[in-house]
């Protein structure tokens, strides 16, 4: 599972921050839409500066406004909806995102794997 902070300078889309996260052997087998929710936690938990002090639009075609605003929703996804409820987030239809920034972005950060070779048989 992994999520990026995307930060839109005029009509450019700048990646500012990946995250990524393995999941667990019960996470594997929540719904989609849990998945999703799950996704925005961790983001907001290791980005937390840039949730404080900015404002967040999330991107998404799954209905994370409405669960997020539930209060019947129970378990996690209550601890969810409460922690991320002071952040103020605002929920967007997702657009086009330019695939090729992304690749780029990753391609960036993404240790090469000569360089992992070396690292083995150094």
């Amino acid at each position: 599972m992994s999520g990026a902070l995307v930060q839109k300078d005029g009509g450019v889309q700048k990646y500012v921050y990946y995250v990524s996260k393995s999941l667990l052997s019960a996470e594997t087998r929540y719904q989609r839409t849990e998945k999703m929710a799950l996704a925005l936690f961790v983001v907001s938990r290791k980005l937390n500066n840039y949730f404080q002090s900015f404002q967040i639009i999330v991107l998404t075609e799954h209905p994370l406004k409405s669960i997020a605003e539930n209060l019947q929703v129970i378990g996690w996804i209550a601890k969810c909806a409460t922690e991320l409820k002071p952040y103020g987030i605002k929920y967007e239809p997702r657009t086009a995102i330019k695939r090729q920034v992304l690749a780029d972005f990753i391609a960036e950060f993404t240790p090469r794997l000569s360089a992992q070779c070396n690292l083995l048989d150094g």
